[in-house]
């Protein structure tokens, strides 16, 4: 996979935070818009303001002035996650959170991790077919 590049700051901002987050998501995630009133970044941007806020789709489109409607970002989401692609998406990152199981250290109190090729639990095979989706 291409690697994201991404400016190199002398200090980390939120915007700078912000443009590294929408260009990973952009990079693996296959969501877009191109519409007159709602472009992809636009679409991004209303989704990580509500996963950060811990909020609706609605309050941050009806908070943010240059955010397209809830109706239209719902629009979106609708057509492209499908049921199918939404079970292909949930299990491709469990295999990926549960293959790279990391922690915090109690003693140094750093993120160390038990990278393990796939999950005890599941088959190879399993976890091949899964993370090609």
């Amino acid at each position: 996979m291409p690697k994201v590049t991404l400016p190199q700051a002398a200090k980390l901002t939120d915007q700078a935070t912000l443009d590294a987050t929408l260009a990973v998501l952009e990079q693996y995630f296959d969501l877009s818009a191109d519409g007159y009133l709602c472009q992809t970044r636009d679409l991004w941007q209303v989704l990580v303001s509500a996963a950060a806020q811990c909020t609706y789709i609605e309050t941050v489109c009806n908070d943010l002035a240059t955010a397209p409607t809830s109706e239209t970002v719902w629009g979106y989401l609708n057509d492209q996650l499908t049921p199918n692609v939404i079970r292909r998406l949930r299990g491709a990152t469990n295999i990926t959170a549960q293959s790279q199981a990391w922690y915090l250290s109690p003693t140094t109190g750093k993120l160390e991790g038990d990278r393990r090729p796939c999950p005890p639990r599941l088959s190879q095979k399993r976890a091949q077919r899964l993370s090609v989706i």
